[in-house]
Order: structure tokens, then sequence, then C-alpha cells
């Protein structure tokens, strides 16, 4: 678990998962919404880079939510197929070993 959750640290953050966040319709008007070449799986976390870029992604720890996490891809194969193939079009687009932009966030 991250320091900032421990600590219950109000604070921004570059990944929201998709489980559950709010957004305000006019930053997807700025920002456009999903990206189709995602199925499934990273267009959340694509999704909360992208409002990052211009906004925050602000973790709010006063809240809690109950997601009961059941991945397919962790017992289907077909499923597994779309991770990797979601992982590789995140990670083309974001950096692989170098993410500078996450690294910058992170920092502050």
């Amino acid at each position: 678990m991250y320091d900032f959750m421990i600590n219950k640290k109000i604070c921004n953050v570059p990944i929201i998962s998709g489980c559950f966040f709010i957004i305000n319709t006019s930053i997807i008007d700025q920002i456009g919404f999903f990206d189709e070449r995602y199925f499934l799986y990273f267009e959340d976390w694509d999704l909360s880079r992208r409002v990052n870029s211009k906004y925050k992604n602000i973790f709010y720890p006063n809240v809690s939510i109950y997601h009961k996490y059941a991945s397919d891809a962790n017992y289907k194969f077909k499923s597994f197929i779309i991770y990797i193939d979601s992982a590789i079009k995140y990670f083309n687009k974001w950096g692989w070993f170098f993410d500078y932009q996450r690294k910058k966030i992170n920092k502050k």
C-alpha cells in the first residue's frame, strides 16, 4: 500500500482506477472520453493520465468505495489476451520503463 493511502493524505495521483471516479463533463469535452483502442483493460489508466495532463487526479481518502474485484484475465485465456493487448497499447503510448510524466507527478 502506498504511503499517501496509509496516511490518508489528499494528493494528486497519476492514475485512478476506473472502478470509481468522478469527473466533470467539461473536462471530458476537452480531453475526450475513453480511447477506443483499449478494450476492457487500461482505458481508465489512459483517461486519468490524459486528465492529469491538464488537471489533477485527486486521491480523497475520506470516502471509501468497495469494489468486488474479479478479473477475468486471471481465469480466462481470452480475457488474458485482451489484457496483454491493452497493456502493450498503454505502455507503447505512455512509456515502458521511462515514464517521465508519472515520475514528475509522483515527485510532487
